[in-house]
């Protein structure tokens, strides 16, 4: 006895247009998202290529993660405008603010500067984590004369900070430059 197999099969309901709408939707969102995270990086591995060898492949990766605490890392961002921003005496700098101390202008003949400090990307929990940054410092002495120059806005500086809670503040503990 032979079935007739047409006959079994159950007639599928036709798909509602606002379901085919919202998979439509849905998917040019997953493609959106996919463009624009090509776009970021391909522009941030653009810039920085040459510091893979510097940082390790690993390390270097950081910077294209997906996860962000850019919240978390406020506080961080903060403390480092001020030491950029400083102009005093080392012992001061140190002080207020540790290892980001080396951003502060501590030399006697400075007078004035002009510095960029972008935030790229940060990984924070509860203790501890990383925030990376690129930068330009430029050290100007009171006739206008440059006395130090870090990076260009065409060449910036890649910098990783290290970054430990210590009693309820957050602390640079390790500062890893880029060449």
């Amino acid at each position: 006895m032979k079935q007739n197999l047409k006959n079994n099969r159950k007639q599928a309901k036709p798909m509602s247009p606002w379901i085919k709408y919202c998979m439509i939707a849905a998917a040019a969102l997953l493609v959106l998202a996919g463009v624009l995270y090509a776009v970021r990086y391909i522009s941030l591995d653009r810039e920085f290529h040459y510091n893979v060898k510097h940082f390790g492949e690993d390390t270097y990766g950081e910077i294209f993660a997906l996860q962000d605490s850019k919240d978390n890392a406020e506080p961080v961002m903060e403390l480092g405008e001020e030491a950029f921003s400083f102009i005093g005496t080392e012992e001061e700098a140190e002080a207020r603010f540790g290892l980001l101390s080396c951003y502060s202008v501590t030399e006697a003949e400075a007078a004035s500067q002009e510095y960029s400090l972008d935030y790229i990307i940060s990984k924070m929990d509860e203790k501890s984590g990383y925030v990376w940054i690129a930068y330009t410092q430029h050290i100007y002495d009171s006739q206008g004369q440059l006395l130090s120059s870090s990076g260009t806005e065409e060449d910036r500086i890649l910098a990783r900070w290290s970054v430990e809670k210590q009693n309820d503040q957050w602390v640079v503990t390790r500062i890893q430059e880029g060449p």
